[in-house]
């Protein structure tokens, strides 16, 4: 008799655990996904979320979209003060995105830059030619074979140690090194805003392309913001600009599943442990249908969801600029610590377009380099600005400056003026007599802005590329993570943020469907022991 009863009234208890948890697992089903961010990432994701039938809330801290692709029109025409590239445009799905929202978009062909001497005076394009190809003989074969035997070491070393290691700068001209300083410069510390002091030897060039003609990207002519346009969420999702995220506050069941493993497998073996491990995880599953995230932003206000995707740029992470309660996992704490993030500064300066001064003598050149005036610049490092020619690049008469770490933050806290100041310097060098004053410019913010704290993501002195590895999962099936710096097969590039925010969406969706299928089955143990009590 007691123990139909106590039969009886376990049944009830479990009947009504699932109702709530069905009750919960619908609400959350229903609630908009939260997304922190509207970058390339938190866009893409909120698309992708939406293509499967949910609603999203995205909370941007700007007072734009976009993140770290800024096309900014203040000047009158478009002018890209963050991404401004598609690289490697076969099969790239950004290419997919500009031909289905009308971006448009020239190929930019990297053999078409003209280099100066630290005095401005040009390098003969035969001679260019000529110290490429060295460059790429000691990148491609050089170093990379330097880079395969590191592969069985244990330990690591700055990509500047390797290359000097490998004993062949002392033996080139005072010229043939300023050159192969440059092209340094061009193709490894401003592709990856970092200097080679600070780039592991082992994980450099290890991401992943996409076709194309070899040498040739695509550049910005309307705007990436029109892709961004594209990936607005619709009408029955929401963004908010103006909202920066404060903190996130989520449960942590996950916490006691590692610790009811940890102390199964010291007391009996690992394989109670994994025993112990899939029952917990349907638990987990159950508990999860209870649990909702609080994000609270700077103006008090608190928003609820089920799940979370965060697009912090790495930076920002870096910073604390958002608190989480509990304590983000250890292993996400230490990558964020030991990646590299460095900084990045954009100078767009727009002509009347009388004044293009730069067509006459440059041959139609993409862009200009020059080797520092002051004759530093060992392997990229120094005071180099890349100067592109947006009448060939984009048919506007403007040019498009950019530097990148210690000059970049350097000139970002001496302020605007400053910066076109020096910038101006190597431009009158390279242009003697002929440079007639701008009639605007602008400039980014990366180095200096609480939105961004920094470029792009970058493999510091022993961190690797599967330390990335830890963004592919979710922290308590509550919070998920997209952005550049979370894929490393395709990092500090667009086409990267797009394919992390698209991964998200679809782990917060297998997410959903898990726990649904974990509910289901339950129920339906529940029904078999009802039926068979009632016989």
């Amino acid at each position: 008799m007691i123990r139909s009863i106590l039969h009886n009234v376990l049944l009830l208890v479990g009947v009504f655990f699932l109702a709530s948890a069905w009750v919960q697992w619908i609400r959350n089903y229903n609630t908009p996904i939260l997304i922190i961010g509207a970058g390339m990432s938190g866009l893409s994701a909120g698309r992708e979320l939406e293509q499967h039938g949910y609603r999203v809330h995205i909370l941007e801290a700007r007072d734009r979209i976009g993140g770290r692709i800024h096309t900014n029109r203040e000047l009158g025409y478009p002018i890209e003060l963050g991404a401004a590239f598609i690289h490697k445009p076969d099969q790239n799905p950004v290419t997919q995105l500009a031909e289905q929202y009308s971006f448009k978009t020239n190929e930019f062909d990297y053999r078409l830059g003209t280099y100066h001497r630290s005095n401005g005076t040009a390098i003969p394009a035969a001679t260019r030619d000529r110290e490429h190809s060295f460059f790429r003989e000691i990148l491609d074969e050089g170093f990379f074979e330097e880079r395969e035997s590191f592969k069985l070491e244990t330990w690591d070393q700055p990509m500047s140690t390797t290359l000097e290691l490998m004993d062949f700068y002392d033996d080139l001209s005072v010229e043939e090194q300023h050159i192969f300083d440059t092209f340094c410069f061009q193709y490894i510390v401003q592709d990856l805003q970092a200097d080679l002091t600070d780039v592991s030897t082992k994980e450099y060039d290890q991401s992943f392309e996409f076709g194309g003609k070899e040498g040739i990207d695509l550049f910005s002519v309307s705007g990436y913001d029109e892709i961004l346009k594209g990936l607005l969420p619709s009408n029955k999702s929401k963004l908010e600009l103006k909202t920066a995220v404060d903190s996130v506050r989520y449960q942590w069941f996950s916490q006691l599943t590692e610790e009811v493993m940890d102390a199964a497998a010291e007391e009996f073996s690992q394989t109670v442990a994994d025993g112990f491990y899939k029952v917990l995880s349907l638990l987990e599953s159950l508990a999860w249908s209870h649990q909702s995230v609080e994000v609270t932003t700077s103006n008090g206000q608190t928003y609820t969801s089920g799940k979370v995707i965060i697009t912090l740029p790495i930076g920002c992470l870096k910073k604390k600029r958002v608190s989480f309660d509990p304590p983000l996992p250890l292993e996400i704490r230490t990558v964020v610590q030991d990646l590299g993030v460095s900084s990045t500064l954009k100078l767009g300066m727009c002509w009347k377009p009388e004044d293009i001064f730069w067509q006459k003598s440059s041959n139609s050149s993409l862009y200009f380099h020059k080797y520092p005036s002051n004759g530093d610049g060992k392997f990229g490092r120094g005071e180099f600005i890349e100067i592109i020619n947006l009448v060939e690049a984009a048919g506007t008469p403007c040019l498009l400056a950019e530097v990148e770490t210690e000059f970049a933050a350097k000139l970002a806290k001496a302020g605007k003026d400053a910066a076109v100041k020096r910038v101006m310097e190597d431009i009158n060098q390279m242009f003697p007599n002929a440079v007639p004053p701008s009639h605007g410019v602008i400039m980014s913010d990366w180095a200096d802005s609480v939105f961004s704290d920094g470029g792009l993501v970058h493999w510091t002195v022993d961190t690797t590329v599967q330390d990335a590895e830890v963004w592919t999962f979710d922290v308590a099936r509550q919070l998920y993570w997209a952005g550049e710096h979370t894929i490393w097969q395709y990092y500090g590039n667009t086409h990267g943020a797009h394919l992390s925010g698209i991964r998200a969406a679809l782990h917060v969706h297998y997410s959903f469907m898990e726990s649904g299928g974990t509910l289901l089955l339950f129920t339906l143990g529940i029904a078999l022991l009802i039926v068979r009590n009632f016989r």
